[in-house]
């Protein structure tokens, strides 16, 4: 690290004051962000100037380069997303509840910029190549901390999809579901589904001796599979679906 004090001094004995702003702002680095998630729900991010300054951004989520919501950068980021690497400032959520009725979602591109058009990040809910999707959370190991399931496309059965895992409404990772599940060859009307299994183990932080949410989606669609959702006992290590416990989590 390269303190205000020892740039001005160097820049002292270098004789040229006028250089201070710009070498500053080097060492500075300017913005940074990402997209966390987005989901059929909410979008969430952030935008940061490095830690070095506590100015609060505008951040504008458009559609196909038309401006749709605005949102000042407030938010904890920690608090949308497991990782020690995240920023505490300049999270950003989107409600997808508050985009126009009218708009389709499953076509064009989004992108979250700020007014003067530093790209936070862009992404799609295109589902094209994926087609119908089916799956299911259907057990859950506390010894092992381990949740056991499996997504597969019938329109697609040999693509391995990508899920996105979140935690009482907190996005963890990513998974590809590539996993060879044998038991499923007898159980499956295709037996090309046992191909398409995933074994997530959860971080040991998460088992506490609560109920929590769980709920796993294909990745960048806005596609819902019920039995993916789940009300999770990290005491007991009992599922139920979350349709049927509410009140577990309310």
């Amino acid at each position: 690290d390269v303190s205000s004090n020892s740039v001005r001094n160097l820049l002292n004995v270098l004789g040229d004051d006028d250089a201070l702003g710009n070498l500053k702002s080097i060492f500075k680095g300017g913005l940074d962000g990402e997209i966390l998630y987005a989901n059929q729900t909410v979008i969430c991010g952030w935008i940061s100037d490095g830690g070095y300054s506590t100015n609060i951004h505008k951040v504008v989520l458009q559609h196909n380069g038309v401006a749709l919501l605005e949102s000042d950068a407030t938010l904890n980021p920690q608090e949308m997303a497991y990782g020690n690497e995240l920023p505490r400032t300049g999270g950003f959520r989107f409600s997808l509840d508050d985009l126009p009725d009218a708009l389709d979602t499953s076509i064009g591109r989004f992108d979250v910029v700020t007014p003067d058009g530093f790209i936070v990040g862009a992404f799609t809910f295109s589902e094209t190549g994926t087609g119908k999707v089916v799956g299911a959370v259907d057990k859950f190991t506390l010894s092992s901390r381990s949740i056991r399931g499996w997504i597969w496309s019938p329109e697609h059965p040999d693509k391995s999809l990508t899920v996105d895992v979140y935690w009482d409404e907190k996005f963890l990772f990513n998974h590809v579901c590539d996993e060879f599940q044998v038991f499923r060859i007898k159980r499956a009307k295709d037996a090309r589904m046992a191909n398409h299994g995933f074994t997530i183990k959860l971080p040991h932080s998460l088992i506490d001796g609560d109920s929590h949410k769980l709920v796993i989606r294909v990745s960048n669609s806005t596609r819902v599979i019920k039995s993916c959702e789940k009300v999770v006992n990290t005491e007991t290590g009992a599922m139920q679906p979350l349709d049927h416990a509410s009140e577990v989590i309310a």
